[in-house]
C-alpha cells in the first residue's frame, strides 16, 4: 500500500461565523498531534513556543504555503463517531461530551470554519470541487476498557476497533471518518492523532481521540458555549484533524514541504485562536483553532502560527465574501506562446458577484477577463502577476494575487486557440 498521511475531515460552506480577537491565545506548553505515515514514526505538531517560533523553514513566511502536489481534496465525506471505555453512556461523558460532539459534527456542516477549504482545490477539477460537505451519519459505543497510552506505536490497534464495532453492528466501511473517542487519559501532552487501515480491502480512515479533562489539550482551548474543558478539547482536535483530512487526505494533496507531515492546514496554526468563538450551522458555538490560508500569508493580512508566518485565519462571518483562482498548482504556471485560461469562484457572500482582473507584466502579448474566466498569452519567459478582486451584491469584495510562471512546456489549462 503506498505511502499516506491520514487526517479527519470536517467540512465547511455556507453559515458559521467568528468573533474577531486580535489578542490571541499563544500557550507556553508543548502540545502535539501525531500524523502518522505508514511504516513510519509519528510526525509531530507542536503548539506555539519560544523555540517553534524560532524554526522558520529556510526561504521566509512564503516556505510555509501549502502547496498542491496534484492529489484530490476531499469534497463530501460523512463522520462516525466511536465512543471507546467504560464510562461513555454515564454522566458526565454521555450528557456533556457525547451531547456535545454529536452537536459539533453536527453542526460543522454548512457553517464557514471550514470557508478557507474553498482556497486549496483539486488539480484539474477548478469548476467541479467548489463544494464543502460532511455530513454527520451515527455513533457507535464499545464499553471494554481501552489500552492505556496515546497508542501511537501501535495505531493499528485503533483500526481494529473500528473494523470490529463496524462488524458488531452490521456496518459495511464507507466513505467516512471514524473518529474514536477514548476514555484513557492524556498520557503526557498527545492530544490524539490520525491514521489509516483497512478492513478487510476496504480503506479506512480513522483519528484516535483521549480524554483531555486534565491536559493541556483542552485547558489551552477557548472555554465557550458552556462547555465543560474536556469537551472544548475534544472539539478543537476534532476540528484540527478533520480540517487537514479535508486539504490533504492521501499526503499528496496541499502541504507545506518545507515541514512535511507538520505543515498540513492545521498544524501551521495549531492551538492558536484569533476569534473568542466560532458558531456553526447549528447555533453550536465552540472555541476552534485558527487555520492557514496561503492569501492571508502571502498579503500579509493573516496571523502569526506556531511556525511564524502570517496565514493564520479564524472562521470568517457568515457574510464574508471568499474568493480563489483554479488554474493548476501554485505558483500558477503559463506555456508560453499560448492561450492560458484561469477559473474564478466566489462564495459566502451574496450573489450575483462581479470578477474584476488584472495582469501586470510586460510580456503579454493578449489578455481578455469575462466574468469569471481571464485568458492570457504570454510572448517571453517572464513572470508577470495576476490579480483577481471580486465583489458581491452587498458590495463586500475579496482580492487575491498569483504569481504566473511563464514555462516553455506543455500546461494543462493551456491551448493553441483562445
Amino acid at each position: 500500500m503506498p505511502r499516506r498521511y491520514v487526517c479527519l475531515v470536517v467540512v465547511v460552506l455556507l453559515g458559521a461565523c467568528a468573533s474577531p480577537d486580535r489578542s490571541p491565545v499563544m500557550p507556553s506548553t508543548n502540545v502535539v498531534y501525531y500524523d502518522l505515515v505508514q511504516g513510519g514514526h509519528p510526525h509531530v505538531m507542536y503548539a506555539p513556543s519560544s523555540n517553534r517560533h524560532a524554526a522558520l523553514p529556510a526561504g521566509g513566511p512564503s516556505s510555509l504555503d501549502l502547496v498542491l502536489h496534484n492529489g484530490p481534496v476531499a469534497t463530501q465525506f460523512a463522520t462516525t463517531a466511536i465512543y471507546w471505555g467504560p464510562q461513555w453512556g454515564t454522566n458526565p461523558f454521555t450528557g456533556d461530551k457525547e451531547t456535545g460532539i454529536t452537536s459539533l459534527l453536527q453542526g460543522l456542516n454548512g457553517s464557514n470554519f471550514l470557508t478557507h477549504l474553498l482556497e486549496y482545490y483539486t488539480f484539474g477539477l477548478p469548476t467541479t470541487d467548489m463544494t464543502r460537505t460532511l455530513t454527520y451519519q451515527q455513533s457507535f459505543t464499545d464499553h471494554s476498557t481501552p489500552p492505556s497510552g496515546d497508542l501511537t506505536n501501535s495505531p493499528g490497534t485503533v483500526g481494529a476497533e473500528v473494523c470490529n464495532v463496524l462488524s458488531a453492528n452490521h456496518v459495511t466501511p464507507g466513505t467516512a471518518f471514524y473518529l474514536v473517542y477514548s476514555t484513557t487519559p492524556v498520557p503526557g501532552t498527545v492530544c490524539g492523532w490520525h491514521h489509516f487501515g483497512s478492513c478487510g480491502s476496504t480503506p479506512i480512515e480513522y483519528a484516535y481521540m483521549l480524554n483531555m479533562d486534565n491536559s493541556p489539550c483542552a485547558s489551552l482551548v477557548p472555554q465557550v458555549g458552556g462547555h465543560s474543558i474536556g469537551l472544548s478539547g475534544l472539539a478543537n482536535t476534532t476540528a484540527h484533524e478533520l480540517a487537514e483530512m479535508m486539504t490533504d487526505p492521501d499526503a499528496s494533496a496541499w502541504y507545506a514541504p518545507s515541514l512535511g507531515a507538520s505543515g498540513e492546514i492545521s498544524d501551521l496554526c495549531g492551538f492558536t485562536f484569533h476569534a473568542t468563538s466560532t458558531t456553526l450551522s447549528n447555533g453550536a458555538v465552540f472555541g476552534l483553532q485558527d487555520l492557514w490560508s496561503n492569501e492571508a500569508n502571502d498579503a500579509g493580512y493573516g496571523f502569526a502560527g506556531p511556525d511564524g508566518g502570517q496565514g493564520c485565519q479564524p472562521a470568517p462571518p457568515s457574510s464574508h465574501v471568499v474568493a480563489w483562482i483554479s488554474g493548476g498548482p501554485d505558483p500558477f504556471q503559463a506555456t508560453l506562446r499560448q492561450y492560458c485560461t484561469w477559473t474564478a469562484s466566489a462564495a459566502s457572500g451574496t450573489a450575483p458577484y462581479t470578477y474584476a482582473w488584472r495582469a501586470s507584466g510586460s510580456n503579454l502579448l493578449y489578455t481578455t477577463g469575462s466574468g469569471p474566466t481571464f485568458i492570457e498569452n504570454s510572448f517571453s519567459p517572464v513572470n508577470y502577476t495576476l490579480t483577481l478582486t471580486v465583489t458581491d451584491a452587498h458590495g463586500q469584495q475579496y482580492s487575491l494575487t498569483r504569481t504566473v510562471e511563464v514555462v516553455s512546456f506543455p500546461v494543462g489549462f493551456c491551448s493553441t486557440n483562445p
